[in-house]
This record gives structure tokens, C-alpha cells and sequence, in this order.
């Protein structure tokens, strides 16, 4: 007699409940046609869509991964045109944690799965622990508060796992890599077409309460304007590290490619001379194929950056291009010397990339790319009398002590300096300058220390170190093989977002997508000894 296993049994009852809500959806949706509320029909129909991915999310939970990826990324673009309501956070939180469940049961059908051993998963259980005695500080003036806190900080950290199961083969790298980059390369292509045309281009027209949407920049002594696009997104700064995440894993994306044609040819020299020439057909062209997409999003993804114009996420660029052209230079002289050559980074194609890019957007609009110039010279330039850097830091680091001296041991609680505030208060109109700012202190670490006091920012520090530790312990086991170029530009990545980048504000960890892409690269980054079936175990315990 044929019973069905506890997972069917699940999904069954989970297809009758999707059933009951679809009816209930169908008498909502009539109400609504009657009503003409076509906003809100949208966002029903947006959850009823969710409903149905779930069931074929609780079937293949990598399905789950891809579906939430792809959705984070358009999701802003609904959100904006629906008026900025908050109700459409929602779905893809709806998204990931039925991606969860499913992880958790295909994990259960599947005992025999290795395990995963996080290598700092002592300062990460220590982070949370004290995140959690931190929502019952008396100083919370709202319950709400501790709730978006967590999300903000704790909800994608789970991915860290199902990054790291769900690249179980290259084939599945190569598929997520082509995705992730071709997708950022759309992105990247509409927000360079916005930033040429006009912010007219994707954005709605009107005031959208909580958004600023048209964001313009002057140079402070030519007065130049540089409109700073969106794209898909509702926020300027979301789209500019949106494409920082990607470009570096572009970066490590065209040094596997490299390496994977590289060995790929030395193994068909190897092949009996009657199989080398259909082998070569088969293999080799569809390896070049992608390697042109691959450089065609790059492109793409580089042109965004540039007119994203946000000097922090080019600053950084441009220090994590110079670092990898050092390595590439003493790998290159280590391989002359020792007349052997050594996989290395294309990094001479990527520099002319970069070149073609700032010549094609010379060539379509001059006076922006003047304008972009005259603006990072004049604001960034010591010798300017505008220049922020004179200034800026000091800011930052008056932040800092003054969170410390406000905070003390034990801060104010979890969430009080979390993105989402605004809208717990009813901030609608938070941008029109109606209302003063809900946050006391602007810079990542004195956040941190404005939530958890002085104990939590010492916590930070160590487990962010031990991550970028595990990261270039990581890398530093992959030379020689074709995965050291992914694993070296994440650990760079990991280094530079954790402390110069978060350096200047908490968004930068807590904007959905950076922390979503973040906590599931940490889990391809500690797999990729596995792929390149190193023997060793994966991490070991800090």
C-alpha cells in the first residue's frame, strides 16, 4: 500500500491551503473591480502569484533562491509606480522563508548531505545572542522596533547555508553566475539610459511619499549638475551598490571563465586525436559564448557604476582594480622568472573594458561624463576648497564619540538605529524636509554602537574580522586553480564592504539586497574548496 512521506504530505495540505486562499483572493479581487482600486489589485495579485511560486518553491527550494534574487531586484520597480506601500515587503519575505522550509526539508529527506562547518559561527551566535537580550532595553520606545532590527540585520543570514548547498557542482556555479550578471547588466543598461535621457525614464511622475526618486548633485564650484539614476530601483544609493556587489563578482566570473578554457583546452590536447575535434566544437564554443555574455553584462555592469556616481562605491573600485593589478604584476614576474605561467587575472582586458566604457559615454553624452568629473574632483580633491575630505571624516568619527557617549555599555536597543524606521512613524514625507531625521548618528560603526552600546560594537568588530579572515584563508587554499580568481575578488569584496564601506553608514549592510547577495556569496565563497576538490575541510572552527 502506498503511503506518502512526511515532505508529500506537507506539500499536499500546503496545495489545499493555496486552494482555500486562491478562492478567498478571487471574491477580494471581485470587491476590488467593483471598487477600482487597481493599486491594490496589483498587490493582491502580486501575493497570489507568490502563493503559486510557493508551491514549486516547498518542490525545489533552489528554485526559491532564484526566484527570490530575480524578485529583490524588481521589486522596487513595482513598489514606486504603487505609491512606495510598504505592504509589498512582504512577498519577498513570504519568498525566502518558504525557501527556508524547503531547504530544512530537503535537508531532512537528505541525512547524508555534508555538512556545513560555519567558520564563525561563534562570533556570529555571540552577535545574535546579544541582539536578542538587546530588544528588551528599556529605551525601546516602540515593540515594533526590536522586530525590524532583527529583520534587518538576521533575516538572510541562513542564506550563508544555502549558498553553500546550493553549489553543489560548476555546472549550478556557471548557471548562477550567468544569471546573477546578466540580470545586473539589464539593470545596469536602464540606469545608464536613464542617466543619459533623463530621471523621467522609469520613475513615476509626481511625488511618491518616503522616496527620492530624482536625485541631483552639483559640483560645488563649476556647478555642474549630475543626475544620479535609479534604474529599476527606488533609491540611487541601492542601485550603485547593487552593481558594487556585482562588479566584483564579474571580476572573479571572467578569471573562472579564463581558467575553466585554459584547463578545458589542456585536457582536450590530452584526448585520443579522433575525439579532439568534436570535444572542441562541443565545449569550447559554448565556453566562449558565455564568455562573451559575461563581458558584455561587465560592460554593462562598469557603465552603470560610473554614472551611478556615487564616489565611495568608485573609490573602492578603483583600490580593489589597483590591488588585483599588484597581484597580477608579481604574478606575472614570479612566472617569468620561474618560466612557468600562473593563472592570473585578466586584468589588462578589464582595464581597456573600463576605457571603452568611459569612451562610449564620452561619445553619447560629453557633458555628463565633464560633470561626473568635475563633481568627484571637486568634492574629492584635497586642494579644492569644496573638498569633503577635509571635513567628511571628521564627521563620522564625531558620530562615533558621540554615540559613545550616549550609549554607553549596553546602547538603546536593537532597531533604534535600523533602516525602516520612517515608516513605523509614518515618515511619508521624510524627504520633503517636513519632518527632522528619526536617526541620531549617521555612520555604520556609530550605529552599531548607538543599538548595542560599546560591548556590541566590540562584537562586531570580531565577527566581521574573523569573516574576512575565513574569507582569505579561503582564498589563499584555491592559488593555483581555476576558482582562486572567484574566491580572491569575494574575500577583497568582504573586506572592503565590512569595514571602509560600512565605515560611512549601516545601509550598507542592511539594504536588502546587499545583505541577501552578501550572506549568499560568504556561502559560495567557503564551497569553492569543494568544487576544486581540495581534500581539506572546508573551514575550520575560529
Amino acid at each position: 500500500m502506498y503511503r506518502a512521506t512526511p515532505h508529500q504530505g506537507f506539500v499536499m495540505k500546503a496545495s489545499a491551503m493555496a486552494f482555500t486562499v486562491a478562492v478567498f483572493a478571487g471574491f477580494g479581487l471581485a470587491h476590488l473591480l467593483l471598487q477600482a482600486d487597481w493599486r491594490t489589485m496589483v498587490i493582491v495579485f502580486v501575493f497570489v502569484g507568490a502563493g503559486a511560486l510557493g508551491l514549486q518553491i516547498l518542490r525545489n527550494w533552489r528554485f526559491g533562491v532564484l526566484s527570490f534574487f530575480a524578485w529583490i531586484v524588481v521589486e522596487d520597480l513595482i513598489r514606486k509606480y504603487l505609491g512606495n506601500r510598504i505592504v509589498l515587503y512582504g512577498a519577498k519575505d513570504a519568498l525566502i522563508l518558504l525557501t527556508y522550509v524547503s531547504f530544512l526539508f530537503a535537508r531532512l529527506r537528505n541525512r547524508r548531505a555534508g555538512a556545513f562547518h560555519n567558520p564563525i559561527r561563534i562570533p556570529l551566535i555571540a552577535l545574535i545572542a546579544l541582539a536578542v537580550a538587546e530588544c528588551f532595553n528599556p529605551q525601546i520606545e516602540h515593540p515594533l522596533i526590536p522586530l525590524i532590527g532583527m529583520r534587518m540585520f538576521f533575516l538572510y543570514v541562513p542564506l550563508l547555508y544555502l549558498g553553500y548547498a546550493y553549489f553543489d557542482s560548476e555546472e549550478r556555479l556557471r548557471r548562477f553566475l550567468l544569471f546573477a550578471l546578466l540580470l545586473g547588466g539589464g539593470v545596469a543598461a536602464l540606469g545608464a539610459l536613464q542617466a543619459l535621457v533623463g530621471l523621467d525614464l522609469l520613475n513615476p511622475e509626481g511625488f511618491v511619499p518616503g522616496l527620492r526618486l530624482e536625485l541631483i548633485r552639483v559640483a560645488p564650484e563649476s556647478q555642474l549638475s549630475v543626475p544620479r539614476p535609479t534604474s529599476v530601483f527606488v533609491d540611487a544609493g541601492r542601485f550603485a551598490q547593487y552593481l558594487f556587489i556585482l562588479f566584483f563578482l564579474g571580476l572573479g566570473a571572467l578569471s573562472y571563465w579564463q581558467g575553466l578554457q585554459r584547463d578545458e583546452e589542456r585536457a582536450l590536447r590530452e584526448e585520443p586525436r579522433w575525439r579532439i575535434r568534436a570535444l572542441a566544437r562541443r565545449v569550447l564554443s559554448v565556453r566562449r559564448r558565455q564568455e562573451r555574455g559575461i563581458w558584455l553584462a561587465f560592460a554593462l555592469i562598469g557603465a552603470g557604476l560610473i554614472v551611478s556616481a556615487q564616489r565611495a562605491a568608485l573609490l573602492l573600485v578603483g583600490a580593489a582594480l589597483l590591488i588585483l593589478a599588484v597581484k597580477v604584476g608579481r604574478d606575472r614576474l614570479a612566472a617569468w622568472i620561474a618560466r612557468f605561467r600562473k593563472p592570473s587575472f585578466p586584468i589588462g582586458k578589464i582595464g581597456g573594458g573600463i576605457i571603452l566604457a568611459l569612451v562610449g559615454l564620452a561619445l553619447a553624452r560629453p557633458e555628463r561624463l565633464i560633470a561626473l568629473y568635475r563633481f568627484c574632483v571637486e568634492t574629492l580633491s584635497p586642494i579644492t576648497r569644496e573638498t569633503e575630505v577635509s571635513w567628511r571624516p571628521k564627521v563620522y568619527w564625531r558620530d562615533i564619540l558621540f554615540a559613545l557617549q550616549e550609549s554607553r555599555v549596553f546602547g538603546h536597543g536593537t532597531g533604534t538605529a535600523s533602516l525602516g524606521l520612517q515608516y513605523l512613524y509614518g515618515l511619508d514625507y521624510f524627504y520633503q524636509g517636513e519632518m527632522g531625521s528619526i536617526y541620531r548618528v549617521e555612520g555604520g560603526y556609530a550605529s552599531v554602537i548607538w543599538e548595542w552600546g560599546w560591548i556590541g560594537v566590540a562584537f562586531w568588530l570580531w565577527w566581521t574580522a574573523a569573516l574576512v579572515f575565513a574569507a582569505a584563508r579561503t582564498a589563499w587554499r584555491l592559488q593555483g586553480s581555476r576558482f582562486f580568481g572567484p574566491a580572491a575578488t569575494l574575500a577583497l569584496f568582504l573586506a572592503l564592504l565590512h569595514f571602509p564601506y560600512f565605515f560611512l553608514g549601516l545601509p550598507v549592510y542592511q539594504n536588502y539586497v546587499n545583505n541577501a547577495y552578501h550572506w549568499f556569496l560568504c556561502g559560495l565563497l567557503f564551497r569553492l574548496p569543494k568544487l576544486a576538490g581540495d581534500a581539506t575541510p572546508d573551514a575550520h572552527t575560529m
